[in-house]
């Protein structure tokens, strides 16, 4: 039926429904006019690739926006509304990498909540099947929170209900005269209750033909008011009645003992046949009426759906075909289970034999999935070789070996130990620097002393020279030490058991306003470092090769939601690694000495790699797969956006490295003497591949729509101004917040910062209560205010005339 039209809303507004042209030739409806409220705009759809390896990611922005405002979500089948996981809406959580997870797998999927006292709201779900509207089928709603649904339904949410009971389907009888359908009508209007029990689909969410969720009126949560709550049980308990049939039992009836099992069963045969639990629930409640004696309370017969709807659909392994009621087909993609196991699994065969025989042996013994151990090998293998060896992709276009891998993974996930494990070569190889150091000091220190005790200038020539310790790998983040380091090493791997403490500590002595933070881009980039200090020789490293290795929570990654916002590139430089990683329980396994020694052997051939004017080149066939990839790649680009497109942008450089490193595993003697192979590249090219993926679950749990606020003394200045909720603050105030330790400039440095990003503003009083001069104070910008309370608010406000209401805005 066309339900093009005019609809009331709660609020006494009016809204149009419009009908869309959708891609496939169908119609959907779009948003409701002006009245419509969305939850999350384009430009933040924007900040996350609608492509994540080759997968679509809206249902990760969705679902995150929910989750960081402590809604736990699950997703939905576009198709079917049923849930797309085992156990349903139970399994609906706020945990980001379950989420995130969930995103590569289920990348079309719609955004559920539960309903009732898990998520903290009562829902009326109004299903017009004529023009009536939602006021017209239950006069007297106060304004609360409402959602549009594609098909023209409306969700009236309130605060949670208990009173209003567990969910149900067609719970108030209509006024007279409000609907219009005909008597003879398979469907007519009717409103259902979603509560404890029940779930809801929620704004933003797509469904497969393009019908979208959408906001109407973003008021706050009502209560349920007590006239609608004596309705509810009112319309409950005449429907029991009504549906009360005499005892006995006629042929074809269920009688107690077979009801449950002859609902299951059919429900069973119609999810094996596509339907979904909405579809089941209705159907069960008929035949629960028609053939049940005594029929089964309304709870158990939606309990029986809900739970039969939330298992995949397995009657083939062909594609399912559901008839709509035009007689159309609606094909409905199976997913495959082994796709995606495969999509996520590290391809440790992409390594060669030495290498993988450790990091097997070493993740087994540790009790870690292998890529814990050989991705920030690959870091570590990468600062080891160093400026001594680069590769030719073509005349004038090199690359060194400097990789940034960060592991995600939570407390007790074991990532100390396997970082420990994959940096054995280097520790070995600083280990024996330093006893070669200790020795040619004590042989300095002698012939020094002989240096000094010769009475003839003439006879003893210069001074010996002091000897330098070759470094491997250091814990000294700022530019200047590292590149003190690089003065006498080809390459070197910096070591944080937490990248954000890294990232939030640079340029914090500088008030974000220091050259830190582009220095390490640079570095990644191979642009020379030039250090000048009046008390020290000018130290200029040509070709810096810095290797970063480190691991972050999963529950502190929206931290590094400012990096996001910034948009320099500093992020998308990161070979993310998201492991399925739990905490480990004691294991007998160790890593055999002979794959330990061979290791250690491949790492001193690294090091000792003779530097070689001449790059290493691809092979002709090396050379095809790379062309062939990375235009692939190029079109991946076009068609993502925001962080990810800068995540695709960059991979051909991080597969050149990485294929280097793979090639110098495979020819550590001399890598320049022969071109890299095929198999090399093919090998390469799988591990990022992997890693690609990798960096969608990854920055999916970044809160990558989130506005740059600052870093360092300017993040923590921003924070302060935030938790004095509009309230005006002085220098010296903010000077005693801050610790009373920062130097003046520095605090005034990041305050002009906060006023040119318009996040802050400045005034000077009228006067001064206690005398003397007046001081400048300082305050967030009124919009700064609303966005954030926009972003984070779910806490009661202040009730407007003849209202009640929660503010229910993410």
């Amino acid at each position: 039926m066309d339900k093009s039209g005019y609809i009331s809303l709660t609020d006494g507004r009016i809204a149009e429904h419009r009908r869309q042209d959708l891609p496939n030739g169908k119609t959907g409806l779009d948003d409701m006019g002006t009245a419509s409220l969305p939850l999350i705009g384009a430009d933040r759809l924007a900040n996350v690739s609608p492509v994540i390896g080759s997968h679509s990611s809206r249902f990760g922005l969705v679902a995150m926006t929910y989750a960081n405002s402590g809604k736990p979500v699950f997703p939905c089948n576009p198709e079917t509304k049923a849930p797309m996981i085992r156990g349903g809406f139970k399994r609906a959580t706020t945990d980001r990498l379950v989420i995130a997870k969930w995103a590569t797998k289920y990348s079309t999927a719609m955004v559920g909540i539960p309903t009732g006292k898990e998520s903290g709201v009562t829902v009326l779900d109004f299903d017009p099947e004529c023009e009536t509207t939602a006021e017209q089928m239950l006069p007297g709603m106060p304004v609360s929170r409402t959602h549009s649904t594609p098909s023209g339904g409306v969700h009236v949410l309130f605060k949670y209900t208990p009173e209003a009971g567990t969910i149900g389907a067609d719970v108030i009888p209509l006024p007279k005269g409000a609907c219009t359908c005909e008597p003879t009508a398979t469907k007519k209007c009717q409103i259902d209750l979603r509560n404890d029990g029940g779930y809801i689909i929620v704004p933003d969410s797509v469904r497969s033909d393009g019908g979208t969720y959408t906001v109407i009126s973003n008021a706050g949560l009502a209560e349920m008011p007590s006239e609608i709550l004596a309705k509810l049980k009112e319309g409950k308990r005449e429907k029991r009645q009504a549906i009360a049939v005499p005892a006995g039992t006629a042929e074809g009836m269920y009688p107690e003992g077979q009801r449950n099992h002859a609902l299951a069963s059919l429900a069973g045969t119609m999810r094996s046949r596509g339907m979904g639990a909405e579809t089941i629930e209705a159907a069960l409640l008929v035949e629960n009426q028609k053939k049940c004696n005594p029929p089964l309370p309304n709870h158990e017969v939606t309990a029986i759906a809900t739970s039969i709807g939330s298992y995949p659909v397995t009657n083939s392994p062909q594609n399912s075909k559901l008839v709509n009621s035009d007689n159309s087909l609606v094909r409905i993609e199976k997913i495959s289970e082994q796709t995606y196991s495969d999509s996520l699994k590290f391809p440790v065969d992409s390594l060669p034999e030495v290498v993988r025989n450790y990091c097997v042996e070493a993740a087994k013994a540790i009790g870690v999935p292998v890529e814990m151990v050989a991705c920030p090998m690959l870091a570590y293998a990468g600062a080891t070789i160093g400026r001594h060896q680069r590769i030719q992709l073509k005349r004038g276009f090199v690359q060194y070996p400097a990789l940034w891998v960060v592991t995600v993974a939570p407390p007790g996930a074991a990532k100390s130990p396997a970082d420990a494990a994959a940096r054995i070569g280097i520790d070995q190889l600083q280990s024996e620097a330093k006893q070669v150091f200790d020795l040619a000091e004590e042989r300095f220190k002698r012939d020094l002393q002989s240096w000094k005790d010769s009475t003839s200038n003439e006879t003893r020539g210069p001074a010996p020279e002091a000897p330098v310790l070759e470094h491997y790998y250091s814990t000294d983040t700022t530019i200047e030490g590292l590149s003190r380091i690089l003065a006498n090493s080809p390459g070197i791997a910096l070591s944080r058991d937490e990248i954000v403490g890294w990232v939030n500590a640079m340029d914090a002595y500088k008030g974000g306003k220091g050259s830190e933070r582009q220095q390490h881009l640079s570095a990644w980039s191979y642009t020379p470092i030039k250090v000048d200090r009046k008390t020290s020789a000018t130290l200029l490293i040509e070709h810096p090769v810095v290797s970063v290795v480190g691991g972050v929570q999963p529950d502190v990654m929206n931290e590094l939601a400012v990096e996001a916002g910034r948009r320099d590139g500093f992020l998308e430089r990161v070979l993310w690694i998201v492991p399925s990683a739990k905490p480990t329980r004691w294991s007998e396994r160790e890593v055999s000495p002979e794959s330990r020694d061979a290791l250690l052997d491949l790492f001193r051939q690294l090091r000792h790699i003779d530097s070689n004017p001449n790059p290493v080149k691809l092979s002709r066939g090396a050379y095809k797969l790379f062309t062939s990839w990375y235009d692939e790649n190029q079109e991946s680009i076009n068609e993502s956006a925001g962080l990810m497109q800068g995540v695709y942008a960059k991979m051909p450089l991080q597969l050149a490295r990485i294929a280097l490193v793979l090639h110098c595993f495979e020819e550590p003697a001399q890598p320049a003497n022969r071109s890299v192979s095929a198999e090399t590249m093919a090998n390469a090219i799988k591990l990022v591949e992997y890693i690609r993926g990798q960096a969608g679950l990854a920055l999916m749990m970044v809160g990558v729509g989130s506005k740059y606020r600052g870093s360092g003394t300017t993040a923590r200045l921003f924070q302060i101004l935030t938790q004095a909720n509009g309230e005006w603050c002085s220098r010296s105030k903010l000077h005693k917040q801050l610790g009373g330790h920062t130097p003046a400039e520095e605090i005034n440095q990041s305050l002009r910062e906060l006023e040119d990003s318009e996040l802050a503003e400045k005034r000077k009083p009228e006067s001064n209560p206690t005398g003397g001069r007046r001081g400048e104070e300082w305050r967030i910008t009124p919009s700064e205010r609303t966005e954030l309370s926009e972003e984070t608010s779910w806490e009661t406000v202040e009730p407007t005339e003849g209202e009640s209401i929660t503010e229910f805005t993410i």
